[in-house]
């Protein structure tokens, strides 16, 4: 692929989104940042960028958690 946009669209958009909440030069600043300390990693498609940040022991992925809405409350 010819651009990191190109390859990673929704890192590129997420980052996007940042960049109008916070500032464009601010989010540029901490990903540069980030990719300097190693607290920046994002894959997409294959592509990486960054340095993967070493899991825990006890962690569990987004895609191993069932999340279930709470029972409502009854009313008195």
């Amino acid at each position: 692929m010819s651009s990191m946009r190109e390859a990673m669209p929704l890192v590129t958009a997420w980052i996007d989104g940042l960049r109008l909440a916070f500032g464009h030069d601010d989010v540029t600043r901490w990903i540069g940042e980030g990719l300097a300390d190693g607290t920046f990693y994002a894959r997409e498609n294959g592509e990486e960028v960054g340095r993967p940040i070493a899991a825990p022991e006890n962690a569990i992925s987004l895609a191993e958690m069932v999340i279930e809405a709470p029972e409502p409350k009854a009313k008195r």
